[in-house]
């Protein structure tokens, strides 16, 4: 995507510094809005999963995130970055917080030392 942006090798570290500060933060607000339960099903150890909707911390984290990506791309080739990441958007950070999200995962343990 970079180099379909035109982006020099400064503006290319700066858009994953961008995008690697935003995904942290964007998972900490995931956190603030999850609950985990374990559950123990016919000896397999799982935990669930529930994440409530956060619809307008997700987007407030939206706008100061585009906000981020327009003052270094300019207003075009954010609008052009925003439409290639928008399955991600939508898939992995729920549309920005903006449904609930609920499954059921394998508990992870420690390694035995």
């Amino acid at each position: 995507m970079e180099a379909a942006l035109g982006l020099s090798t400064d503006e290319a570290g700066r858009l994953r510094q961008i995008c690697q500060d935003g995904f942290g933060r964007f998972a900490a607000l995931v956190a603030e809005h999850s609950e985990i339960k374990p559950r123990t099903d016919s000896n397999n150890a799982t935990v669930d999963l529930k994440t409530a909707a956060f619809a307008e911390d997700g987007a407030a984290f939206r706008e100061q995130f585009k906000q981020q990506l327009a003052e270094l791309l300019g207003p075009a080739r954010t609008d052009a970055f925003w439409r290639q990441a928008a399955p991600v958007f939508t898939d992995l950070l729920n549309d920005f917080g903006s449904y609930p999200r609920a499954g059921n995962e394998p508990k992870l343990t420690a390694p035995p030392q």
